[in-house]
């Protein structure tokens, strides 16, 4: 593969991984679970569950991404195994 390939697939990767972190914060009920925790431990301090809200969701993205682009590598090996 040619370098301009592998940058490109990486951007698209890196992308991949914006969307999915994007929707995670967008869906995800932030202010839902942070008032459930606080109910059920006690006080916290909000920029302290915001640190670490955020360190899991982005942890959850990379997850999700690191599965997404196994399962479409996986089905372009198959693809091009069919192809041969």
């Amino acid at each position: 593969m040619k370098p301009i390939r592998h940058v490109f697939l990486w951007l698209i990767e890196l992308l991949s991984l914006a969307v999915i972190y994007s929707l995670l914060c967008y869906f995800v009920p932030d202010e839902a679970l942070f008032s459930w925790y606080e109910n059920k431990y006690g006080f916290v301090m909000e920029n302290q569950w915001y640190n670490w809200f955020t360190t899991i969701l982005m942890i959850v993205a990379v997850l999700f991404n690191c599965i997404l682009i196994f399962c479409i590598g996986s089905l372009y090996r198959i693809k091009m195994k069919q192809n041969i």
